[in-house]
């Protein structure tokens, strides 16, 4: 009996219900952030401003470098570098307790400059500009209140212009698969 008296009184100590923990996945409109991206030969870093729990706007700067090194006995190519802006439209569509799966509508515009060598006209600058239009699938979870791990795939629609002096302007136009991005994004709210 003393046992069973000793079981009550200490279970009368314990808390009726256990007090909630803080919900540090949740996004909602006003939370503000810096995100850094790293993808395949392309980094970027941009704000994250949160407009509604669903919806937030993602401008960004990024660096893309491309190194073509195609080399034969009278022209090569080596590489270009992009510096540019764009933005995506994050949808927050489901959340599984911290992991946001998000819809993002993208847009990137950069201009760079691709050095091609070549024995009968030596090196030369042509200038290039690449835009890009992204549908992506997101990942984004939730490590803390203040920092989240990302990750982003989709297609992507790539259009690259150049400006040659030497053979004239031309435009190449291509869908594919982007291999994703992974990231970080520090909020400050």
């Amino acid at each position: 009996m003393k046992k069973w008296i000793l079981c009550a009184v200490f279970l009368s100590t314990l808390p009726v219900a256990a007090e909630p923990g803080e919900d540090f996945g949740k996004v909602q409109g006003g939370k503000v952030g810096v995100d850094i991206h790293i993808g395949v030969n392309q980094a970027s870093t941009g704000a994250l401003v949160h407009i509604t729990q669903g919806l937030a706007i993602n401008p960004y700067v990024l660096y893309y470098n491309y190194e073509a090194n195609s080399t034969d006995s009278s022209y090569s190519t080596s590489g270009t570098q992009y510096f540019g802006g764009g933005a995506f439209l994050p949808f927050y569509l489901f959340r599984v307790e911290n992991l946001h799966i998000k819809f993002m509508p993208g847009f990137s515009y950069a201009k760079g400059t691709q050095v091609d060598s070549s024995s009968s006209a030596g090196n030369r600058e042509v200038a290039t500009t690449r835009i890009n239009f992204q549908i992506f699938l997101g990942l984004q979870y939730a490590l803390s209140k203040h920092l989240h791990i990302i990750g982003e795939t989709g297609l992507n629609y790539n259009q690259y212009k150049a400006s040659d002096p030497v053979q004239g302007s031309y435009t190449t136009k291509l869908w594919n698969l982007y291999s994703g991005n992974i990231g970080l994004v520090f909020y400050f709210n």
